[in-house]
């Protein structure tokens, strides 16, 4: 009888993680305008199949502390389709100055409002945590205040990027395009250059049909130029977070120099010798 408890036990135990496969944090956001709006953390599906989020939480983490706050519980059954987003926010998208157009953002398809516990200051910890209680992904380090470390996105944003596909319990920066303290004061009245809610596996319109690769594009974020890791890269276009192409170029050495681009995300398109396509998500600042 023990026995066979332990092992319904471990079965349930082993689908919540596998069903946890592809489930990952993909932007967090800690807005200025007003009331500290808006504030929002964008959990992504890479897998090829819904998940069914009902137990699932996210936790947070504030100002250096150990003991988890909970952020969100998604207590009842909600599928998030195979490569969609789903935002968390802390804006309800009637009363003025919490509208995603007081953004000059696009209202995303899947979308919970009015979430108090969605309140992170920057240099707070964000943890997605499945139905059986365990760590699946993280944003930051717990029992680290942010202030001044890697992560910190106080007054800013950082984006996953797209080339990552699960989440891990150790935070890795390499694997962010984090924008840097301060980066959105001043431009809450039009956020559309630097925020991407509900959108992280989407591409432009007219940029549909190639898949996500994983050629090492740097730096990340850039500044004046970006270099690729491969002599076969023939052109790239670079498309703005609203995917309005604001660039096609030959690679010439293996470097696009971007110094006329406006600080902000970009979306790379990058086509090779062979016809293939990949994409990147990059951030200038």
């Amino acid at each position: 009888m023990k026995r066979t408890l332990l092992f319904v036990l471990l079965a349930v135990l082993v689908s919540f993680n596998a069903f946890s496969q592809g489930l990952l944090i993909t932007e967090v956001v800690d807005g200025t305008a007003s009331g500290g709006y808006p504030k929002f953390v964008e959990i992504s599906n890479s897998s090829d199949a819904a998940i069914d989020l009902n137990g699932y939480k996210v936790n947070r983490y504030s100002n250096g502390g150990t003991s988890a706050a909970q952020a969100y519980l998604f207590a009842s059954s909600y599928s998030l389709p195979a490569k969609a987003s789903i935002i968390l926010t802390n804006i309800d998208n009637t009363t003025s100055g919490r509208k995603w157009t007081d953004f000059s953002l696009s209202e995303p398809t899947n979308v919970i409002y009015g979430i108090s516990g969605i309140s992170a200051n920057g240099d707070d910890v964000y943890e997605l945590v499945n139905p059986s209680d365990v760590a699946i992904d993280i944003y930051g380090v717990i029992g680290v205040d942010g202030t001044g470390e890697d992560w910190d996105f106080l007054d800013s944003y950082a984006n996953r990027n797209v080339n990552i596909l699960n989440g891990r319990t150790t935070f890795d920066a390499s694997e962010w395009s984090i924008a840097g303290p301060n980066t959105l004061d001043g431009q809450s009245a039009d956020l559309s250059s630097f925020l991407t809610p509900g959108s992280h596996f989407s591409t432009p319109t007219s940029v549909y049909g190639f898949a996500i690769g994983k050629i090492k594009v740097s730096p990340n974020p850039f500044t004046n130029e970006l270099r690729f890791d491969s002599n076969e890269v023939k052109t790239v276009a670079i498309y703005n977070a609203s995917g309005q192409l604001v660039k096609n170029v030959p690679v010439n050495a293996q470097v696009v120099s971007t110094a006329d681009l406006a600080k902000g995300m970009y979306i790379l398109h990058i086509k090779f010798e062979d016809g293939s396509v990949s994409t990147q998500k990059v951030l200038k600042q």
